[in-house]
């Protein structure tokens, strides 16, 4: 599938946190998120060893 089309895509939240309210309407929520796009390469050998 990536050598047909490399391009990807991400999206990840984290910190998330429920305001509570004292009516339905003035609860919220909060969160900080991430995303970002590219293309995927495919690694061969030892390109593929994570190193420290």
């Amino acid at each position: 599938m990536i050598r047909k089309n490399a391009s990807v895509a991400f999206e990840m939240d984290c910190q998330n946190a429920l305001q509570h309210g004292e009516t339905a309407c003035t609860h919220s929520y909060y969160y900080a998120s991430v995303l970002g796009e590219g293309k995927a390469e495919i690694l061969e050998g030892d390109e593929k060893r994570c190193t420290p």
